[in-house]
């Protein structure tokens, strides 16, 4: 699922989405499917492209492939709430046990310096403290792959989102809300059909798309019988 919104930055230098400003698209088509009709959603809003478009994900690989073809124009950033649960499991593999003072203490610290963009820094900390083991070595390499959309110090600085709790809070009001109630059992083919219907409906464009299918067609005049 995808989430295409306006933002901005308010007096203090903090950024905000513009009110009634979201459209989503929602599939379950593979990547190459999905990044056209998100480009798609994208051309329509905009006829002219941003002065500035951010491209905002969780670091899945797939969505570089979506970003590369699709938003090569886009700021590509790496949602910082995932980069701080990929810190966590950092600490972990190096032998901290979660939820102690000590370890809460060192996340706060090294979340700290992650928001400062000193991601190197973290690197070079965790290689050196860390037993090379092959848990430390898969956590190190999400950092190195991600570094160049991690530079959260420049973001903020700029008044730019470095979190992506839109899409979060779309999956639960898109997805979750239709899709995962008690009792519900989806196959892929019954929900293929039905996801674009409810991303429409949560764009506040249902009533659009009802009219785009009716254009050009012969309307009936439906009159009362006399009695």
């Amino acid at each position: 699922m995808g989430a295409i919104f306006i933002g901005g930055v308010d007096s203090g230098n903090e950024p905000f989405r513009k009110s009634d400003s979201t459209t989503y698209t929602a599939t379950t088509e593979k990547w190459e499917s999905y990044g056209r009709q998100l480009r798609r959603e994208f051309d329509r809003r905009f006829r002219e492209k941003p002065s500035k478009t951010l491209f905002l994900t969780d670091g899945g690989k797939w969505l570089r492939s979506v970003h590369r073809n699709f938003f090569p124009f886009a700021e590509p950033l790496l949602d910082f709430y995932h980069a701080a649960e990929h810190l966590k499991a950092l600490l972990c593999a190096m032998g901290m046990t979660e939820n102690t003072k000590a370890f809460k203490r060192k996340f706060k610290y090294h979340r700290d310096r992650m928001r400062d963009g000193k991601i190197d820094g973290i690197i070079n900390w965790a290689r050196k403290e860390g037993s090379g083991s092959e848990a430390v070595e898969k956590e190190l390499n999400y950092f190195r792959e991600n570094k160049s959309r991690m530079k959260y110090d420049e973001y903020i600085a700029k008044g730019w989102h470095i979190g992506s709790g839109v899409i979060e809070a779309g999956c639960k009001t898109v997805v979750c809300q239709r899709f995962k109630q008690p009792g519900m059992f989806w196959s892929p083919k019954s929900t293929k059909p039905l996801l674009p219907l409810r991303a429409l409906l949560k764009s506040n464009r249902l009533c659009e798309y009802s009219n785009f299918l009716v254009k050009g067609l012969p309307q009936v005049d439906i009159q009362s019988k006399p009695a």
